[in-house]
């Protein structure tokens, strides 16, 4: 998967299957959702943040507001479409540059 951008994305689409799913209204009432923990500040000895949460705000509350806003807008269709094409089929996610490169090494 390629940087900032996509990792979020993919967050996104793996926090919100279980709103999409219909199991919970809302990321945070899923039990298994880092969601919780990013967004809300629920403790989680089962994670630890990645780097690039860590960059969302200069203390905790900073970054779990912003990540909150990171929910404010659905993905679109065609976005959730990639991505689940791209996860069954076991594909990088990226853009053109990224999957170049990715194609160019496995090779």
């Amino acid at each position: 998967m390629q940087g900032e951008r996509y990792l979020l994305i993919c967050q996104r689409y793996i926090e919100l299957n279980p709103v999409r799913g219909g199991i919970v209204a809302l990321p945070g009432q899923y039990c298994w959702s880092s969601y919780r923990s990013n967004a809300q500040g629920v403790n989680d000895d089962l994670l630890s943040p990645h780097s690039l949460y860590l960059t969302l705000g200069r203390d905790a509350s900073e970054r779990q507001e912003k990540y909150q806003t990171l929910f404010q807008d659905e993905l679109g269709e065609r976005c959730i479409g990639q991505l689940r094409e791209a996860l069954h089929a076991e594909f990088a996610v990226g853009d053109q540059a990224f999957l170049q490169r990715v194609a160019e090494r496995s090779r």
